[in-house]
């Protein structure tokens, strides 16, 4: 671990001054804040679910801080900063379309297929995976024309969009 930044207060939050960044662990001591007091960043680090506060950020995001010393990663520039599921492409399609998602850590992921009732149709995807984006192409041989709802699950959430396959 390296020790980075520099810390001052102006009126109740305090800006904490990143002075070095390098693709390893960084330490941000934080010793003499109180309780409730905000940090400012403006750097592109994300703080990991094992440590005090899981929450995901990116540039220009305020960090609310529930413990005096955090320790914060800069993220795989190939993660993104949160969970997300693009609708798919194109929408409505007839022979294929393209999903993309991320997540921003390790995590079991399953991505499904579902009727408008929400009865399983396909599980496209269901492993471990790492942080990253990825491209699921789908073609429609086995899928009847109508309106699907796809849906990634991980232990950290689910999104649900819904997609359209034309005759």
């Amino acid at each position: 671990m390296k020790h980075v930044g520099t810390f001052y207060r102006r009126a109740t939050f305090l800006t904490v001054l990143l002075a070095m960044l390098a693709l390893s662990v960084l330490r941000v001591d934080a010793a003499g804040i109180g309780n409730n007091t905000v940090i400012e960043k403006s750097t592109s680090l994300v703080v990991a679910p094992q440590f005090p506060f899981s929450l995901f950020t990116d540039l220009e995001t305020i960090l609310h801080q529930r413990k005096l010393d955090t320790t914060v990663a800069i993220t795989d520039k190939n993660a993104p900063a949160r969970m997300f599921l693009d609708q798919n492409y194109p929408n409505p399609f007839q022979h294929a379309t393209s999903i993309r998602y991320g997540i921003p850590q390790n995590t079991h992921v399953t991505v499904t297929i579902h009727t408008m009732l929400g009865s399983l149709v396909k599980t496209l995807v269901n492993e471990n995976q790492k942080a990253g984006v990825y491209t699921i192409e789908l073609s429609r041989p086995d899928l009847m024309p109508g309106l699907y709802f796809y849906r990634i699950q991980t232990e950290y959430g689910a999104l649900t969009r819904r997609m359209t396959i034309s005759k």
